[in-house]
């Protein structure tokens, strides 16, 4: 299933990304985030520009579950922030992209 906007409100505060932030790493401007954020269901935009946000929090380690049943849709983060910092997000202050995190365990 797509990517929802529930999960893009929640990917983007658990990784404490500003709209701007999210808007530089993903290619997507503030504002159509702003309109997918804006909905519970699927965000009224093209499928690349989903796939384009989804890749973006995938490379920072959140992982997506798609709504089973009555269980609607989540996400978790690969890596624990207890033993692991995570992403650096002022890497996007040194015009650097954020490292791929997808392969790790």
């Amino acid at each position: 299933m797509p990517l929802q906007g529930c999960q893009i409100r929640a990917a983007r505060a658990i990784l404490r990304l500003s709209l701007k932030e999210l808007a530089k790493v993903s290619g997507v401007s503030d504002k159509t985030l702003r309109r997918c954020e804006s909905v519970d269901g699927v965000p009224p935009v093209h499928r690349n520009t989903l796939h384009r946000i989804q890749q973006a929090f995938e490379n920072q380690g959140v992982a997506f579950i798609d709504s089973v049943e009555a269980i609607g849709p989540g996400l978790y983060l690969t890596w624990n922030p207890i033993f692991d910092k995570g992403p650096s997000i002022c890497g996007i202050a040194d015009e650097k992209p954020f490292p791929d995190r997808s392969g790790e365990p």
